[in-house]
């Protein structure tokens, strides 16, 4: 009888395919995709740059000009492949780097500490106060639903309903007359959006002693630590939920956290723009060299907030998993 454990070397074994395009292939498939668009943009910035320097001025169309001219298309593309190559194998290598640095976690002594500390207590108020204009947006948009709950409903009911309002607890022997009744329901639409908004930019934070320096930080904990299974590690909690919850949550999933890498890794892209499109175009005097940077600094700006909002939906996915996790569990008792 055959050993299962033994290999059966009597099956053909397939050879792999060699030569430079199998290379090229095995070389394309460690690379994340989350890394391309980064690095893509990363090799035509530069590469603009040195040919605006070169040309004089920042003229797009007279710069792609000359790059197709010279030395042709598939000149240009025989240079361009191997640049795009190496600049997306740095890029994906530090992607993870990117997203940490952009949560907050500097270990590093120093400036990078006293600026941790700062953005923290900035932070921290920053929660306060949208906590006090989500208490006052609520009692406002409260009090200006009185009247309409006057004309048929009791003015104990009111009173509970406007302690509602205000986060506070109403009498218990209430509860019977309150019934399914909401404080919002008689509220104007427009008053009940401040609030929503309101509370949906405070649940973007965990809890005080838990803050980070960034928004991103706070976004990506704050749904960290509304999960209940992890047991204190995030990374095989995922690996033990994805064959619990439907292949749309992983696909899903998947998509989120490649957006939140790439994102993220844009960031740092355009800021490395930003400084080099300074250094390149300085001799062209202040007005040339004012334009790029601006540019890149936008670019900079939309990248992180859309970091952000990859965090909010990649959250809503860790939810997801978290709950089928919990519901495969036997129940105890």
């Amino acid at each position: 009888m055959k050993d299962p454990k033994m290999p059966d070397f009597s099956e053909p074994v397939t050879p792999e395919p060699e030569g430079v395009s199998a290379f090229a292939a095995r070389v394309l498939n460690q690379l994340s995709l989350s890394a391309w668009l980064p690095a893509t943009f990363l090799t035509l910035g530069l590469t603009f740059l040195l040919k605006f320097r070169k040309i004089g001025s920042l003229n797009v169309a007279r710069a792609a000009t000359e790059l197709t001219n010279k030395d042709g298309i598939w000149g240009l593309a025989l240079l361009a492949v191997p640049t795009l190559v190496v600049a997306t194998l740095l890029t994906q290598a530090f992607a993870f780097e990117s997203i940490q640095l952009l949560e907050g976690y500097w270990h590093r002594r120093g400036p990078a500490q006293w600026l941790a500390r700062v953005l923290i207590r900035w932070q921290v108020k920053r929660k306060n106060r949208l906590d006090r204009l989500a208490k006052a947006a609520a009692r406002a948009a409260f009090r200006e639903s009185k009247d309409r709950w006057k004309v048929d409903t009791p003015k104990d009911v009111i009173k509970a309903l406007e302690l509602a309002s205000r986060g506070k607890d109403f009498p218990e022997h209430l509860d019977s007359k309150v019934g399914e009744l909401e404080w919002s329901d008689r509220c104007r639409p427009e008053a009940l959006r401040r609030v929503e908004g309101l509370v949906r930019a405070r649940a973007d934070y965990p809890v005080e002693n838990r803050i980070l320096p960034t928004r991103l930080g706070n976004v990506l904990r704050s749904a960290e630590d509304g999960l209940r299974n992890t047991q204190g590690n995030l990374g095989t909690f995922v690996m033990r939920c994805r064959p619990l919850v439907p292949i749309s949550v992983r696909a899903q999933h998947d998509q989120f956290r490649t957006r939140l890498e790439m994102y993220c890794t844009l960031v740092f892209v355009a800021l490395t723009l930003t400084v080099a499109s300074i250094v390149i175009l300085w001799p062209l005097g202040l007005e040339q060299v004012a334009i790029a940077p601006t540019m890149f600094m936008a670019v900079c700006f939309t990248s992180y907030h859309a970091a952000i909002a990859s965090a909010r939906g990649y959250g809503v996915t860790l939810g997801f998993m978290d709950d089928a996790y919990e519901a495969s569990q036997p129940t105890k008792g």
